[in-house]
Order: structure tokens, then sequence, then C-alpha cells
């Protein structure tokens, strides 16, 4: 007998590949009731191969270490702890839980949405979607800042915070810095004040809606000033993994026609807002930054320095207010 091929977008799941049979009318009660009646056959071991066949059906990539994650998160566990209960029996609802997940990682569903957060320079940040998952790139500028700069600035800017990761880093780094955090999306303010609450910096960040033309605080300056904006050229959107593409907010990625419009409308405020001698730090898209290097020259900033990140890719442009 010749088994009908899934199609692509009917992921297999740990309930089909156990063999429960899902009609058009089948709804997640049914789903649980069926998934209910073979509990002792699972372990963990079982819904970590069922995941994993989900995962590797959809071409996921690193499936069996994300296979784990899921799994582990839904069980409050470690990957290790996994591993060491691997013939344990599991709950049929949080095994339902986890075939959730799966499917949705399974349709390109970024993994850190599924799992709620992130670890960044030391720091639980949360996320969900609607807000700008924090990269590896970033984290690495925030290291190099907290690495170079001798002493805490008194007042810092965060400009385009999103999920507040870089707002709270820098809090918890320096116990004595007051940290700006602007954003235009409401969802993503949401979101950054309560990652201040959960890594308890509260006291010394100040989240606002808008941008650089639109509040009203131009005559505060700032010792450091950091900005991660969107520099993705608009035509490379497309092109972008659909994790990106489909799940990610736009505004947070989308640079415009040559990927520089928010760097022309840095270079021209930042002078305004930073003290003399004052630091500004602003992540780059690891290309060759002549363009952008060209708008901050213009506006006349001192000691201008591209640093390459352990990549040897161009990804963070720094510079001082002349005193």
């Amino acid at each position: 007998m010749t088994t009908p091929q899934r199609s692509r977008h009917q992921p297999e799941g740990i309930v089909s590949t156990l063999r429960i049979r899902e009609t058009p009318r089948a709804n997640l009660t049914q789903r649980y009731t069926a998934l209910k009646t073979i509990t002792s056959t699972m372990t963990i071991g079982n819904t970590i191969r069922a995941t994993l066949t989900t995962l590797e059906n959809a071409q996921i990539e690193n499936a069996q270490a994300e296979a784990e994650w899921i799994a582990a998160n839904r069980l409050g566990t470690t990957r290790a702890g996994l591993h060491a209960a691997f013939n344990d029996a599991i709950d049929a609802s949080i095994c339902l839980d986890i075939d959730s997940d799966a499917r949705r990682r399974a349709s390109r569903e970024p993994l850190q949405y599924i799992l709620g957060d992130v670890e960044f320079c030391g720091c639980r940040i949360e996320v969900e979607p609607g807000v700008l998952i924090p990269r590896p790139e970033t984290e690495w500028i925030i290291d190099f800042l907290q690495n170079t700069i001798s002493s805490a600035p008194e007042r810092a800017l965060d400009i385009g915070t999103g999920s507040g990761a870089i707002a709270v880093a820098l809090a918890s780094h320096w116990d004595a810095a007051n940290i700006v955090a602007i954003d235009l999306a409401s969802a993503a303010l949401r979101i950054a004040r309560r990652n201040a609450k959960i890594n308890a910096v509260t006291d010394r960040t100040t989240f606002l809606r808008g941008d650089l033309h639109t509040l009203p605080f131009l005559d505060e300056n700032f010792d450091l000033i950091v900005s991660n904006p969107p520099y993705i050229r608009s035509a490379d959107i497309p092109e972008l993994d659909p994790e990106v593409r489909l799940h990610e907010p736009l505004q947070a990625l989308d640079g415009g026609l040559d990927g520089a419009d928010c760097y022309r409308s840095l270079a021209d405020r930042y002078r305004s807002l930073l003290v003399p001698n004052g630091l500004f730090a602003c992540e780059l898209p690891g290309d060759p930054p002549d363009l952008v290097l060209d708008l901050f020259q213009a506006n006349e900033y001192s000691d201008l320095t591209i640093h390459d990140d352990l990549s040897g890719k161009p990804r963070l442009l720094t510079g001082r207010n002349p005193a």
C-alpha cells in the first residue's frame, strides 16, 4: 500500500506521528482526547523524536537542538535534564503543547518567539511577535562598549529600543547610569518595560514613544547614544529568511532604498543630543560602510572609527561630538 505524501504545508506532528487519525473536523479537544488515551506509551524520548521528525520534515536547520529546546521549555528543564529523564513518562497536556510548538516552528515562526525569551548580555529578555529579536551581533556591540568605556556614562540614550535589550543590558552593567530608550512601536515599549522589570532596572530606565524629531528632550544631553537602526535595503527584504521576513516587524528591518534612511537622521541629530566629547555607537549591517561613514563625516564628528566584529565584518561605527 502506498502512503500518500504529506503536504509541505501540513507538518508532521506528535499526534500524527503516533498514527492518531486526524480528520478535517478534528479540533484541539479531539486531538487532546486521542493523545490522552495513549499517554502511557509516551515518554520524553518519544516526544523529542516526534518533534524532531516535525522539524526535519520542514527542513529546519539544527532540528535536533531545536526539538530539545522546545521540549525543555515546556517541561521547565534544560537540554541536559531532558537526557537524564529520557525514559520518563510525559503528561498528555504537555505533550500536546510540545506538538503545538513544533508545528509553529515548522511554519517558520522564529524559535525565540515560541520559547518566549532569549539571553542577551547576561539578561533575560522576553520577546514576542511584533518585537525584533535581539541578535548576537548587537550583543557583541554591547560587550565591546562595556569593555572599552572606562567610566560609566551618567546618561545614555537607546534609539529604537525594540525589546529593550540594549537599554536593559547597559543599565544592568552600569549601576550609576540612567538610560532613556525610545521607540515608535507601542508593543515594543510594553515588552521593553517588562524586561526592565524582569531584570530589576526600572529605577534607571525610562521608555518613551517617539523618535528624535517628536520627543521633547532636546535640551537634555547624553554622554552615550547607542542605536541599532533598520539597515536592510527595501529591495532585499523579499530575500530574507521566512523567519525574519514573515514574522519580525518590518519597520525594524527596512532601511529604505539604500538602507541608510535612519543613518541620515542619526547623523543629523546626534550632535544636538550629545554632551561635548560625548560618544555615539551605531550598529552597521556588515557591508562596506562607505555611505554611512560619509554621512557622519559630512556632519564633522570627531574620532570616527569602524570596528570589525568577531567574523571580521564592519559592525560598529563610533564617534564623538567635538568639544
